[in-house]
């Protein structure tokens, strides 16, 4: 199934530059979804959530392709 989610990036210097209003989704399945719902419900953040590390890398490899083609004021970076 799809998950999708919105995301803030923290870069090395401290910056953080909000990207919620950017949607990306991730292939999952019907058990990560499911530990993913009861650990949001425990009000635990989705890292700190047990056996769903390869969706958490799924959903960092997204964020890091889709901000190479993102400026940081959030706008598009012109390629030529």
């Amino acid at each position: 199934m799809n998950f999708n989610y919105c995301y803030k990036i923290t870069y090395e210097s401290g910056e953080t530059y909000d990207r919620r209003r950017n949607e990306l989704s991730v292939e999952i399945s019907k058990e990560d979804y499911k530990k993913i719902i009861t650990g949001v419900l425990q009000e635990r953040p989705i890292d700190q959530i047990e056996g769903i590390s390869d969706v958490i890398d799924k959903m960092t490899e997204n964020v890091e392709f889709a901000d190479r083609f993102m400026n940081k004021n959030g706008s598009l970076r012109k390629h030529h």
